[in-house]
């Protein structure tokens, strides 16, 4: 909870069963994209979750990922530090996701649920190439607000 909120820049403040479903306000008296995104997720007639525990998804076997069956963002231990390095030009699935530092745990969640997440809950499609970039570029808003280095080159 604590990395979203940093993510987000407003203090989440779950019910009793541990969800959100108010909007919530910025900590800092200023709207951002992360928060308006989280705000559609969390308004939603569906509920999203995040989960450290693939047992309690849909979800394929694998890194971290986003579930549309049940709206859920996968986020492996294993993914937390690790690095992208750039192969190829661009900000593709299959070209450049990179150059970066160590990956963290608030940008894996901006990038599963605030990107791919985001994606499923405004109709769009959560797979290719595509939905990677458009979750790439939210997980870059998260880093640039970091002060940490971008996943892609590409910048919104």
């Amino acid at each position: 909870m604590a990395a979203t909120s940093r993510a987000i820049g407003a203090k989440i403040k779950p019910d009793d069963s541990g969800c959100v479903s108010t909007a919530i306000e910025s900590s800092n008296g200023k709207g951002s994209e992360l928060l308006n995104r989280f705000n559609k997720l969390a308004t939603s007639a569906s509920t999203y979750r995040v989960t450290f525990n693939q047992s309690e998804t849909h979800c394929a076997d694998g890194g971290s990922q986003y579930c549309t069956s049940d709206h859920t963002a996968f986020v492996s231990s294993f993914d937390v530090g690790s690095s992208w390095d750039r192969k190829f030009p661009g900000c593709s699935v299959l070209g450049g996701l990179g150059p970066k530092m160590a990956e963290d745990l608030g940008g894996i969640i901006v990038h599963e649920l605030l990107g791919h997440g985001y994606d499923d809950a405004t109709g769009r499609s959560t797979t290719g190439g595509d939905s990677q970039q458009r979750a790439i570029m939210a997980e870059n808003i998260y880093h640039r607000g970091a002060g940490q280095k971008e996943r892609c080159e590409t910048r919104w």
